[in-house]
């Protein structure tokens, strides 16, 4: 595995750096076992065929693989990968653990971390809002306390379900539709994220997964508004209740996020090549997850 020469921004130890993952490796992997043509695509850049997803020299293989990675394995084996199979998928609640917590704010983190270091891509974002809650974090993440110092983390199950109802407000009034509006239902479920933004005057971070939305409020504390099921310490149960998103303040930020997504066309080149992929294994691209969801697109 590659590494350069720094400081890991968890134990601070100068060590070699490995590419670290702000969403795991594992449901990238899944993305592209579960796809029609193996390929991963960006919204953003769909003439560009991706073998994995975004990465950065920021920790060092001790901290990234044995403190991080036992809770990742965690998530993906306990609750992403039994929440997307069976034939009633997905299902309709998950238990969990203590671990979901640790999850929860090792994403936080390295969200900042990669705010931070493609920062001239970012706009809006004052970067010295993450120095303290970054500090409580790596805290948090290396065992050093096992107080979240009042960071506020969340979480979403999402779908693609078809019996959500959204309306619209129009110069000729207020339609009602079946579904999610745009690609969202698709996007919720077959798209990744991670971005730090402001929500209701609050600095958070989100990491959108296929069918889960994680945000942690970073500053101010003690938020008023919706952003999902609070992630108890001790576990709890989280119940698939497509409401929470349409509650959520964070519906605006998701439909306007992935109606300019919509916008972004794949040139004809590129689709002729996904076609080819296509013809050559109709077999896969019938069982796959993204011909499952295409139904659930409504333009």
């Amino acid at each position: 595995m590659p590494s350069i020469a720094g400081n890991c921004a968890l134990c601070q130890q100068h060590k070699p750096l490995i590419e670290s993952h702000v969403i795991p490796r594992t449901v990238i992997q899944w993305l592209k076992d579960t796809s029609g043509t193996g390929r991963l695509r960006r919204a953003s850049e769909p003439n560009r065929p991706r073998q994995d997803g975004a990465k950065a020299y920021l920790l060092c293989a001790a901290c990234d693989g044995g403190l991080l990675g036992p809770k990742e394995k965690w998530f993906v084996e306990t609750m992403f990968r039994p929440y997307h199979q069976g034939p009633g998928r997905p299902r309709v609640a998950l238990s969990y653990g203590p671990k979901l917590l640790y999850f929860a704010a090792s994403l936080s983190f390295r969200v900042i971390l990669l705010e931070q270091a493609w920062h001239t891509s970012r706009r809006g974002v004052n970067f010295k809002d993450f120095t303290v809650p970054l500090n409580y974090l790596r805290r948090y993440l290396r065992g050093l306390t096992t107080n979240t110092d009042g960071l506020e983390h969340y979480v979403i199950l999402t779908s693609s379900l078809e019996d959500v109802i959204c309306t619209t407000h129009t110069s000729e009034g207020v339609h009602v539709e079946r579904g999610w509006a745009g690609s969202l239902g698709f996007d919720l479920m077959r798209g990744v994220d991670s971005v730090a933004l402001d929500v209701m005057g609050h600095l958070v971070t989100l990491v959108k997964l296929p069918g889960f939305l994680f945000v942690t409020v970073l500053k101010p504390r003690r938020y008023r508004g919706f952003l999902g099921t609070r992630i108890s310490p001790q576990g709890g149960t989280l119940a698939l209740e497509p409401a929470q998103v349409l509650r959520s303040d964070l519906l605006d930020f998701l439909v306007g996020r992935s109606a300019r997504l919509d916008g972004i066309a794949m040139s004809e080149a590129q689709a002729d090549k996904v076609q080819q992929l296509i013809d050559r294994n109709p077999e896969r691209w019938m069982a796959s997850e993204s011909a499952r969801l295409l139904p659930h697109l409504r333009r």
